[in-house]
């Protein structure tokens, strides 16, 4: 039989909707602020229709990108929801400021990073 622990802690699993205009303002704090740092240069490699800055192109989900960092280039596939499940679990007080629209360049940051790297390499 299993004794009761007022202590224990359970994980939820819960979906969210996160519209792409989220995803843009976040995205958007990196780009002009957050990563600007380690970010030397950054290239779409096809533009949705409709969008007129990277930040909405990236959070289409679908177009690939180039980052240049430290004279080296990365190239980026479509990782938009693996880097927010990531956000969401190594970062649940960020992803919270994002849910809460309290985020901010250091939020936008290490979601920038981890969609290029899956981890963060700077600061």
């Amino acid at each position: 039989m299993n004794k009761y622990d007022p202590d224990r802690v359970l994980t939820v699993n819960v979906p969210f909707d996160i519209k792409r205009e989220r995803i843009a303002d976040l995205l958007t704090s990196a780009l002009e602020g957050g990563s600007t740092y380690w970010c030397d240069y950054l290239e779409v490699d096809e533009w949705p229709q409709g969008a007129k800055y990277a930040a909405e192109a990236i959070a289409s989900g679908w177009t690939a990108f180039s980052v240049r960092h430290d004279d080296e280039v990365t190239r980026v596939g479509s990782q938009v929801p693996v880097a927010l499940k990531r956000l969401a679990t190594e970062f649940p007080e960020q992803f919270e400021l994002f849910l809460m629209e309290q985020d901010d360049a250091e939020t936008g940051d290490i979601f920038f990073q981890l969609l290029c790297f899956g981890e963060i390499v700077y600061g």
